[in-house]
């Protein structure tokens, strides 16, 4: 014997139970769009694009030019750079425009106050500062915050210098103007960009200590540490300590 499908009692069960089928779907779509908005929002806090601007770059002694679209992304954990349909894994090293005073931090930076009791603390990724329009800003989508009386360091071995500093290798002394900067590796190599020749000079085999100094502090380049007001102290190389820098 055939069964008869009761329509009238699925026909109840669907009017029973439709408030709640309608609210578990819409609450579903709901969840759907935030994930969808949260991974397309972190996709582009991951990357930066820059529209046909002339830029450069070092890396060690080797300088690399720009004029087409760039893009920084640090979504697979490495920041790369991409143009002209090539890569190029980037460390710390501050990617520059050509010709004002701008540049782009490709990875979290700490701030340092030297005067400040040695404060530190961080800014973002794809950080740019700026000086082409007067004074010195550091931007970024949520900050616009004028900087002086500080330096910029990675948190490994480079630092970045906003006013006019003395370097001392040994009983060579280089001053260098705001916007350069100086990396001492591991291995003792040493290099330092100065900005305005727009040039890197390079030491090897160091023995000896690498102070960079301004009137008001000085650090020492080989310890990562920090001479201000007769007081010294240790730079801070875990960010995951230090809070945002804000204005």
């Amino acid at each position: 014997m055939k069964a008869k499908i009761n329509f009238k009692g699925i026909l109840n069960f669907i009017k029973k139970h439709l408030v709640i089928f309608l609210t578990a779907l819409g609450l579903f779509l709901i969840l759907l769009a935030v994930v969808i908005i949260v991974f397309f929002v972190k996709e582009n806090l991951n990357k930066y694009t820059i529209e046909e601007e002339e830029m450069y770059i070092y890396f060690d002694q080797a300088k690399f030019e720009f004029n087409t679209k760039i893009t920084l992304d640090s979504s697979s954990g490495i920041t790369k750079l991409e143009a002209n349909g090539e890569e190029m894994d980037l460390e710390s090293e501050p990617l520059y425009y050509k010709g004002i005073d701008k540049v782009i931090f490709p990875k979290e930076m700490a701030v340092v106050f030297p005067l400040s009791s040695g404060q530190q603390r961080k800014i973002n990724e794809f950080t740019t500062l700026d000086a082409s329009n007067g004074g010195m800003y550091l931007v970024n989508t949520n900050l616009n915050y004028p900087i002086s009386n500080a330096f910029l360091f990675d948190g490994n071995n480079l630092y970045f210098f906003l006013e006019d500093t003395t370097v001392k290798v040994g009983e060579i002394e280089i001053t260098v103007p705001a916007f350069s900067y100086a990396i001492y590796n591991f291995n003792k190599d040493f290099y330092l960009y100065h900005y305005e020749e727009d040039k890197m000079y390079y030491f090897a085999n160091l023995d000896q200590d690498v102070l960079a100094s301004t009137s008001s502090y000085t650090v020492n380049l080989t310890i990562d540490s920090i001479e201000y007001n007769g007081k010294s102290k240790l730079l801070l190389k875990n960010f995951s300590y230090l809070s945002n820098l804000k204005k």
